[in-house]
């Protein structure tokens, strides 16, 4: 019993003094969330140290998909462009080189994934599906808004 006893205040010791450096330390917290970023996913790439975010909004013009890195989870940079070239303009007139353009607008939701063992980057977003397609591509004619799920592959960066 008295073991016990000692035991006991020794935790109790050791946790007071772990709990009084921590209170002693002032909660850091920084964001100054300067860019538009719906949607928002982040993975993290130990190559280069960085964290990456994607986002729905916040490309430029002609892109679809804003990219963000940061080291830090609070300083961002946005690169140039986005993930995909865009397929219509603002009036819906297609656009030469434009990537996944099954999908007519709705353009959202983007996660990034990192497989190792084939050096691959996977992209998936949702998309709403072209009318012209919508026939032969989704069975459910009765069905308002047929979404669809795309997937872009990229072999290493």
């Amino acid at each position: 019993m008295q073991f016990l006893r000692i035991v006991t205040g020794l935790v109790c010791l050791c946790a007071s003094s772990l709990a009084s450096k921590h209170e002693s330390k002032t909660p850091q917290f920084h964001n100054s969330a300067n860019h538009p970023g719906a949607d928002p996913h982040v993975i993290y790439d130990s190559k280069t140290g960085q964290y990456f975010a994607y986002s729905t909004e916040g490309a430029d013009p002609g892109s679809l998909f804003a990219i963000y890195s940061s080291p830090d989870l609070s300083t961002w940079h946005k690169h140039p462009g986005g993930v995909l070239k865009a397929c219509y303009d603002d009036d819906m007139n297609r656009i030469k080189g434009g990537q996944a353009c099954w999908a007519r607008d709705w353009y959202w939701a983007p996660e990034t994934y990192y497989n190792e063992k084939t050096g691959w980057y996977f992209f998936f977003f949702a998309g709403r599906l072209r009318e012209d397609l919508s026939k032969d591509y989704f069975r459910y004619s009765d069905f308002e808004e047929p979404s669809k799920i795309g997937v872009a592959v990229s072999v290493g960066c």
